[in-house]
This record gives C-alpha cells, sequence and structure tokens, in this order.
C-alpha cells in the first residue's frame, strides 16, 4: 500500500515544491556555525525568517557544526538578502565561522598567511587528521611547519618534552599535558603558534574519571612585540562513534585557533 499509493503521492508533493521553489525563490546563501547548539541557533533566528516574511530557513547540524542556508522567495531583492546576512551574522557573532563553500582550514589558513605566523602541530588522538585537513589547502606550506602525531607516552615526552612526571600525575588525557604538549610543539619547531590534541575516542579505553569522547586541545602562542605569552587549553565531551569524535575534536582545535586569530589580529591593529 505505501509502494502503491503513499510513494506516487509524495513525490507528485515533492515535485510540485521544486517547481514552486524554482519558480519564486530568487536567492540562496550558506552560512557555517561552530561552537553553538541547533537549537539555540534556531531560538536566536526564528524572528527573522517568521511567516510572512518570505525567507525559507534550512538548519543541517553535523560534526563540523550547524550549516544554516537562506533562501529568499516572491519578490524579493539581493539587497534584502545581504541585509538579511548582515543580520543574521550580527546575531551569532563569533559563531559564524564561513559562508559558501569555504571550509574551516580554509579560514584558518587564510588568518595564519595574512598575520604572517607560523604553525606547529602535535595530535594524539586525531592521528594526523588535523595536519590532514590543513594540508588539503592549497599554499599551506606558507604557515604550516609541521605536524608530529605523538600517540604514545614516550613519544609525548621524546618529540615534545612533556614530563613523564606530568604524565604520570595527570594521565596523557589532561589540560595540563594538553598545554605542554602545544607549547612542546612550538618551542622545538621554533614557530609561532603550537596547537595540540589529546583525548579518548573510543570505542574503548574509557573510565568512570576520564569517559569516552572527553579531549582537551591546547594552544601556545610566543610573546610578541607588545603582547605576551599565551596559553589556553579547552575540555570537550564529544558523543558518537569514533569517526564522529576525530572529526569534532579537529574542527574544535582548528575552531580555537580561529577565535586566537582574530584576537591576535583585533590587538595587533589597535
Amino acid at each position: 500500500m505505501f509502494a502503491t499509493a503513499v510513494v506516487p503521492r509524495l513525490q507528485m508533493k515533492v515535485a510540485a515544491q521544486r517547481r514552486a521553489t524554482r519558480q519564486t525563490c530568487i536567492d540562496r546563501r550558506v552560512l557555517h556555525a561552530f561552537g553553538i547548539l541547533e537549537a539555540e541557533l534556531d531560538q536566536r533566528l526564528k524572528d527573522l525568517v517568521g511567516r510572512g516574511r518570505g525567507v525559507r530557513l534550512g538548519l543541517l547540524a553535523s560534526p563540523l557544526g550547524v550549516t544554516v542556508s537562506l533562501t529568499l522567495c516572491g519578490a524579493k531583492t539581493t539587497v534584502m538578502m545581504d541585509e538579511l546576512v548582515r543580520r543574521v551574522r550580527r546575531r551569532l557573532g563569533p559563531y559564524i565561522y564561513a559562508e559558501g563553500a569555504a571550509t574551516m582550514e580554509e579560514v584558518v589558513g587564510r588568518q595564519l598567511a595574512r598575520l604572517g605566523v607560523r604553525l606547529a602541530v602535535a595530535e594524539s588522538c586525531t592521528g594526523g587528521l588535523i595536519g590532514h585537513r590543513l594540508t588539503q589547502v592549497p599554499g599551506s606550506s606558507a604557515y604550516l611547519d609541521r605536524v608530529a602525531v605523538c600517540y604514545s607516552n614516550r613519544a609525548k615526552t621524546e618529540w615534545l618534552g612533556v614530563s613523564e612526571r606530568l604524565l604520570r600525575k595527570h594521565g596523557a588525557v589532561s589540560a595540563q599535558v594538553a598545554a605542554a604538549m602545544a607549547r612542546g610543539a612550538r618551542v622545538k619547531s621554533r614557530v609561532d603558534i603550537g596547537l595540540s590534541v589529546t583525548g579518548i575516542a573510543g570505542p574503548d579505553g574509557g573510565t568512570a574519571q576520564k569517559p569516552v569522547g572527553l579531549v582537551y586541545v591546547g594552544l601556545d602562542a610566543r610573546p610578541r612585540q607588545g603582547v605576551g605569552s599565551y596559553s589556553v587549553t579547552k575540555a570537550c565531551r564529544f558523543h558518537g562513534p569514533r569517526e564522529a569524535i576525530k572529526l569534532r575534536a579537529s574542527q574544535t582545535a582548528l575552531n580555537l585557533l580561529r577565535q586566537w586569530l582574530i584576537a591576535d589580529g583585533k590587538a595587533a591593529r589597535s
């Protein structure tokens, strides 16, 4: 019954909606947000696209964040869409990291190149995923110095200078070790910024104190003219399969770097 009676009707409805969309929708923009839940994002934007405004809002959540699509329908103009995008950007502020087809790694790469700073990355649970994403961007050799995959404690000690005492006291998955990894990557590479990630991607290896999905990211920046050194760590708890946890961890680390670059760029201009 479903195949013979319901599916044909659904197909007719979808076809009619597509025809209507082609006839009445004249502009579409896509924005990408990270660090905000889909439900909260919807609450912030719903009054902008209420009934009768001729705007369709689409939200799609993924490990990379939330994709926001705005479709302007009816007798509207591109100027009106530009104003709508500006209002959405004001509502979401720093959560918006890109527009159109741009990726987080492209955005971060442009910021690094513009500021003229170089980066070294130390990865544990992500296994080189951050480095892979950064090197997918053409010209990344201008700002990426090296990527060290330090999976074992021995590698963290030998390659990054993380002390064995620190590892014994706090464990490899800790804010203290994430900070030491970022600092070691920066100091040993003699670059401007060190970025690190350590965690438990699962599905095994978690404990009551440190469950699967617990991830720490770290950033360490060297002192610059008029600006002191900077170090920060961020604790996260992700859910989902191993691949999703790794992807979310890599996105979180790149976003932490993006936020620091924005703040550093503002400081340099002031």
